[in-house]
């Protein structure tokens, strides 16, 4: 959401001279006298339920913008007609209405759904997706005439390196040679599906023509410490815990191949990101992702690990076929700016400012 924000706030400065006046409004977080122990549960949840919604109704403006929403519950607290809300996913819901195949539907999402209800106040909803649109109507009941879907731009900081400077960049990670195909998976929550890559790799090992291994970025949770050790790869696998935001352009110009079988994305980043630094993709058909990828990635179902460990061996072993990929996979990135998208919603800006009074919802 920081990444978001930061692009949102810059691109809106660029793209008109005479564009209304934008001010960051960022809460603060309250202190409950009772709680001597720092920040605890109870103090982010008053907080984010409490707190927020009574300094947002103090600070708002002409229009309100709500970055993330899973803040929509701040809508009971802003004039509904001059707010609109980014919807980046709703992954609770959809997890709870049993729309991932593979995951369980886990336990009813009560402050989520506190949050999401109140979306149907807004004047205008942003879906990153026509997917997350589709979800909105079906999930939270939200008019589609209130939605606009306008999908997010891919930064300027990836893009696809010199032969030089991707050898320099694969050797700072300490990462092996060109002799050996390196495999990026990413994230660590339950709807990555990290499980499938692993079990990608296992079937891979024996069948491919150099040694491979998967690069993980994402943090060491309980249920990939216990995936791993049950598949038995770790030798197979390289960890990286933390990256900063600068160097991701070069971990994917370090490897040869993105793996991103998500059960569920409400846009999905990191496919355009990996297509814009040169770096061939298979991922899921799962959501949003048929529509950001094109036809410049590998699809499959996100638990057919037969078909996901094909599509990743062609790309290691078809030089043709890699070669077109990655020329897709610019010119599909490419379509995604973010000058592009934030005079979309500087459009709307001037809609509210401008407009007519919106109906009830």
């Amino acid at each position: 959401m920081e990444i978001y924000a930061d692009e949102l706030a810059a691109s809106l400065r660029q793209v008109a001279a005479d564009a209304p006046a934008i001010r960051e409004f960022v809460p603060s977080a309250s202190r409950l006298p009772w709680n001597r122990e720092g920040p605890g549960i109870q103090e982010l949840r008053w907080s984010r339920y409490v707190s927020y919604p009574r300094q947002a109704r103090r600070g708002q403006s002409d229009v309100n913008h709500v970055l993330e929403h899973g803040y929509g519950h701040l809508l009971w607290a802003l004039d509904p007609a001059r707010t609109i809300v980014t919807v980046h996913d709703l992954i609770p819901l959809a997890r709870w209405a049993g729309r991932m195949n593979g995951v369980d539907r886990g336990r009813f999402p009560l402050l989520n759904k506190l949050s999401v209800n109140a979306l149907r106040r807004a004047r205008c909803l942003i879906a990153d997706s026509r997917s997350t649109a589709r979800d909105l109507v079906d999930l939270c009941g939200c008019r589609a005439d209130r939605i606009r879907v306008i999908p997010l731009g891919v930064s300027a900081r990836f893009v696809a390196k010199t032969t030089g400077e991707r050898q320099r960049a694969r050797a700072s990670f300490g990462f092996p040679g060109y002799e050996t195909d390196l495999i990026l998976i990413l994230g660590n929550a339950y709807y990555k599906n990290l499980e499938t890559s692993l079990a990608v790799l296992r079937d891979l090992l024996p069948v491919l023509s150099r040694p491979a291994k998967i690069v993980h970025l994402g943090q060491h949770g309980h249920s990939w410490v216990a995936a791993l050790k049950k598949a038995g790869l770790g030798d197979h696998v390289i960890e990286i815990d933390r990256l900063s935001r600068e160097r991701v352009p070069d971990l994917y110009n370090s490897v040869d191949c993105l793996l991103f079988p998500s059960h569920y994305e409400g846009f999905g980043w990191p496919v355009l990101e990996a297509m814009a630094c040169g770096v061939p993709v298979v991922c899921s058909d799962a959501a949003s992702l048929p529509e950001i990828a094109g036809d410049a990635a590998i699809l499959a179902k996100a638990t057919d690990v037969a078909a996901i460990a094909r599509g990743v061996k062609s790309i290691l072993e078809n030089r043709d076929l890699r070669t077109s990929m990655i020329d897709r996979g610019r010119k599909q990135a490419a379509k995604f700016r973010w000058d592009t998208y934030a005079a979309e919603v500087m459009g709307i800006y001037r809609e509210i400012l401008g407009g007519p009074p919106v109906p009830k919802a």
